[in-house]
């Protein structure tokens, strides 16, 4: 046994009745749990990783939301989100994870993980052990006490792909429910059943559980794939609660040597966090951090700006479009000299590896990428693991004529891929799919090409029109490329290809070359793949050169941008 009394706990006796909670202390608007026979012995459904600021749509963060240091976490290759957990468990000191897609990142910060920020399809988790882990959800100060675990659940509008909401699709406030991590929506099921006031529950494939206590029940739903919203319904008549102060919701978790409160009340829209981390002395030292609402301005907007208004990135690049508020971005570091090779090879944290074989050489110093490769297998290709929708991808290559051999072929030259989930080409070639920018060396011109299918063999359509022809290709200077792409309120997706001729001076001389629309409603030839004829979020944006030998690569970054919308003038339209 293990008593926490210090921390509100409970003796801990582990049989086929799971966890005992007679001696924990009761208190008002609080619901005691005690996990049945239904529940695998010795252990308890609430998961050793508990949501930080809700956990799902959101991207961990260190002292606010657009703190993000390199330095607070490492990624590693699990795919899934239970390896993740589990790479982070063998990890020492590991605070938390984020995962998305097959991106995991195992947080080490020594303070913690202290904020997050919205981000869609990402989740943001805090490890917290294996110890006892209490949760006290609410029973709305109501004059029946008692709990009949007797019930049944019933799917609220389908229940499938769905999300509970309140009075309406938009209702979906905080004080109406708990969010707690479970296994499996049966662990989230038992923590309704054993709730007095629990109307349903809402469950993720992120393992994001909501118990609903919301007085008037569950009155609608909204459509989001991978959720399920069930309406809970007790046996006996129980009488309905009726609450008469706000509803609070308490989650407090216990370690042997990390304690995490988040506290919400209906009367206030903020979230608070307490972090208590273990330091090299005996006593612990706290860090209390609070975030509101999340900012959509651009993450550079208090950094230095061209004349003409225009942020710039770490390189002094303008950037042409606004940050979506997430701060999720990658930037190059290519000033550490090493060499690497192809064949998935690592480069090293910087959150990209290095693809194409492993004839195909990789020569990073002093801010430039060099594609050394042999010519009878040119397929060099530099990987950036970053999940990704609404994007602005920019990067400047310069090629010598003497190391081109493509001759007049348009698919021979540098190449921008973005929304592709390209490594999955072995196991799944239908999601190895992605939006190209290329520029044809050879016609001195940007086209995009649409990539469906990438298994033994590859499909492909070119997407019209093509931009207009240079009237001579600037060989032996610094060419820039941007490519943006952003998602419309019509469900179509907007792809723009910039150059840059000037060589970065002034952060760029940015002209748009070619724009397409890519539309959602079209009917295609998707080659018996099952996704749709548009592309959303991927988890790999890549680097790619073609009959290019060698040929050098600078200043790259990518960043989320705000999605399409009249709100966001395209930047040639602003005064």
């Amino acid at each position: 046994m293990k008593h926490l009394a210090d921390e509100g706990g409970c003796q801990r006796a582990i049989t086929t009745g799971g966890c005992k909670l007679d001696s924990a202390p009761k208190t008002a608007g609080s619901a005691l749990l005690q996990f049945h026979s239904s529940v695998v012995a010795g252990r308890s459904p609430l998961s050793p990783f508990q949501p930080v600021d809700a956990g799902a749509d959101r991207v961990c963060r260190g002292s606010d939301s657009r703190d993000n240091s390199r330095s607070y976490y490492n990624f590693v290759s699990p795919s899934t989100l239970e390896a993740c957990k589990a790479a982070c468990e063998e990890t020492p000191g590991c605070v938390g994870i984020e995962f998305g897609g097959s991106s995991c990142e195992v947080w080490t910060r020594s303070a913690g993980i202290g904020s997050t920020a919205a981000y869609r399809g990402r989740v943001c988790l805090r490890y917290v052990g294996d110890d006892l882990r209490t949760t006290t959800l609410p029973s709305s100060q109501t004059s029946t006490t008692s709990v009949n675990t007797g019930g049944s659940f019933e799917p609220v509008d389908g229940g499938v792909g769905r999300v509970c909401r309140g009075t309406s699709s938009s209702d979906n406030r905080a004080s109406y429910y708990a969010v707690v991590m479970t296994d499996s929506i049966e662990a989230c099921k038992e923590l309704c059943t054993s709730t007095a006031a629990c109307v349903g529950v809402e469950f993720s494939k992120f393992q994001r559980c909501e118990v609903w206590t919301r007085r008037e029940g569950i009155g609608a739903t909204a459509a989001l794939s991978g959720y399920t919203c069930l309406r809970y319904s007790r046996s006996g008549g129980m009488t309905a609660p009726t609450a008469t102060a706000p509803t609070t919701t308490k989650l407090t978790t216990t370690a042997a040597t990390r304690t995490t409160t988040t506290s919400t009340t209906a009367a206030t829209t903020s979230t608070s966090a307490t972090t208590t981390t273990p330091m090299a002395s005996s006593a612990p030292t706290t860090t209390t951090t609070s975030t509101s609402v999340v900012s959509s301005l651009p993450a550079s907007t208090t950094a230095a700006r061209t004349p003409d208004g225009y942020p710039v990135d770490a390189f002094g690049v303008k950037q042409l479009f606004p940050s979506d508020g997430s701060g999720r971005a990658w930037t190059a570091e290519w000033k550490t000299p090493r060499v690497g090779y192809g064949r998935t090879t690592p480069d090293g944290s910087t959150g990209a590896s290095f693809r194409g074989g492993s004839s195909n050489r990789f020569v990073i110093g002093g801010g430039e990428l060099v594609m050394d490769s042999s010519r009878n297998s040119n397929t060099p290709r530099y990987y950036i693991h970053r999940d990704h929708e609404n994007v602005e991808f920019t990067a400047y290559f310069r090629l010598a004529q003497a190391d081109y051999y493509g001759g007049t072929s348009k698919s021979k030259g540098p190449t921008l891929v973005i929304r592709s989930n390209h490594h999955l080409y072995k196991s799944q070639p239908c999601e190895a799919r992605g939006y190209y920018m290329r520029f044809s060396v050879g016609n001195r011109n940007l086209y995009f090409l649409k990539e469906k299918y990438h298994g033994k063999g590859t499909k492909y359509t070119t997407l019209q029109p093509k931009g207009p022809a240079l009237a001579s290709f600037p060989w032996s200077r610094w060419v820039g490329l941007k490519f943006v792409a952003r998602t419309l309120p019509s469900g179509d997706v907007r792809l723009q290809a910039f150059m840059d001729l000037s060589g970065g001076v002034g952060g760029g001389d940015w002209r748009l070359q070619l724009e397409h629309v890519d539309s959602a409603s079209d009917s295609e030839n998707m080659y018996g793949c099952p996704h749709a004829s548009v592309f959303r979020t991927g988890a790999v944006a890549f680097i790619r050169a073609d009959s290019m030998h060698p040929d050098k690569w600078k200043s790259a970054s990518m960043r989320e941008v705000a999605a399409d919308s009249s709100s966001y003038p395209e930047p040639w339209q602003r005064g």
